[in-house]
């Protein structure tokens, strides 16, 4: 029986041997010659407005990541760099193309997983992100690794071959360094590293269904690793090897820095494994990158200028009552300042304004035809009431709160 030709989605045309190759892609199947011509369009049938196309540079993505991760310009090159060779690995089946597994090092909140989460959205892929601090070895109690690859798969709905050109999160990938001891069995640490060194390497994995009650035959040559970690500790050995320190009355006394970047991004395989990796593992993580610690100006800008940040959320919220919400320069201030002394980076951000907020939506649900909402330093610091403007022409909408059984 003579296979069936497979047919571009766009321009209708079958498959032809050494002249049009027709490839899977999340839209459907769509040939070479289209994609040449940066026909990736069917956003609308597949609601992926905010996709980044093939064909994209660079410079297209790098742009693309600003408009939702504040800074770390060094991480999104890499990412950026990455991504684009991922694209075209796809497209041109053309398994020369280097592949590498990324590494993100730095303190937490400074955007490491929320980078790698939104480059993966960016570019319209099945992702999945997995904590790597509960996983165990298999047999044992906790996560399986196999389970990661079944979490891919979920997301690409069981398309397999679109979970094949996917692109998997390793987050808190310092949690699986190896423990000191040798006196008892390590399931968290190298048990962890040895199941995941297959993975890596990119060949075709059998799991044999577990809990998930289905066997899952994957390859992972083509799908993009990307692995995350604060690596509490590894800036002291690196410190050790680039810098020895001198003994006597000559030696050097050097402060303590709260930013570790510099080092961390001197980081080798030899590091890694005096960190509690195995070497196999270390060596295949190519490409580290050190992200830095945000900084005041960041924190403000993290609040403020992402499409999607913390208190443009709120203002959406507000507009959807009718009601203007602003925020002092005071108050800004205060939340940044509250976010420094907590020490764990952007995520704080969210805690304080959440906190916050409460005290203003319940005021603002006091009083009947709000238009203007003002949070000030105060509401910040000392939960006091926000200023509130009411329009006295306007009507108050009833809510009615159903009740069911």
């Amino acid at each position: 029986m003579a296979r069936r030709k497979k047919v571009c989605k766009l321009c209708g045309q079958p498959e032809e041997e050494n002249k049009r190759i027709v490839v899977k892609i999340p839209v459907g199947l769509v040939c070479s010659i289209c994609l040449g011509k940066g026909c990736l369009a069917l956003a609308d049938e597949y609601d992926q407005s905010e996709a980044i196309p093939f064909g994209i540079s660079e410079g297209e993505v790098i742009r693309a990541l600003d408009r939702y991760v504040v800074g770390q310009t060094e991480a999104k090159e890499v990412l950026a760099s990455e991504a684009v060779m991922h694209l075209s690995r796809i497209m041109s089946g053309d398994s020369n193309i280097a592949k590498n597994n990324v590494l993100m090092l730095g303190p937490t909140g400074c955007g490491k997983t929320l980078l790698a989460k939104t480059l993966a959205q960016l570019l319209g892929l099945p992702y999945t992100i997995a904590d790597m601090s509960a996983f165990s070895q298999s047999g044992y109690i906790g996560d399986s690794v196999a389970s990661i690859l079944y979490r891919l798969a979920d997301s690409a709905a069981w398309d397999l071959e679109r979970a094949e050109m996917g692109i998997i999160i390793l987050d808190e990938i310092d949690k699986i360094a190896a423990r000191k001891s040798k006196s008892e069995l390590d399931i968290k640490g190298s048990g962890v590293q040895y199941e995941l060194l297959k993975m890596l390497d990119g060949t075709v994995i059998d799991c044999d269904g577990g809990h998930w009650n289905e066997p899952l035959t994957i390859d992972t040559s083509n799908i993009l690793f990307i692995c995350c970690g604060a690596f509490t500790g590894l800036a002291d050995i690196i410190e050790k090897r680039v810098k020895p320190k001198r003994i006597g009355f000559g030696a050097e006394v050097r402060p303590k820095s709260s930013d570790n970047s510099d080092l961390l991004s001197r980081v080798i395989p030899e590091d890694l494994v005096k960190y509690g990796f195995i070497d196999e593992f270390a060596g295949r993580l190519q490409l580290p990158v050190a992200l830095k610690a945000l900084d005041r100006e960041q924190y403000r800008a993290a609040l403020m200028q992402p499409d999607n940040s913390i208190i443009k959320q709120y203002q959406s919220y507000y507009e959807t009552k009718g009601i203007k919400l602003h925020f002092e320069k005071g108050a800004i201030e205060a939340i940044v300042d509250k976010a420094l002394s907590l020490k764990t980076g952007a995520r704080s951000l969210e805690q304080i304004m959440s906190k916050a907020m409460i005290k203003v939506n319940v005021n603002v649900g006091k009083h009947k035809r709000v238009e203007k909402c003002t949070v000030t330093r105060e509401v910040i610091l000392e939960s006091k009431e926000p200023k509130i403007i009411e329009d006295k022409t306007k009507k108050k909408k009833k809510h009615y709160v159903e009740a069911h059984g």
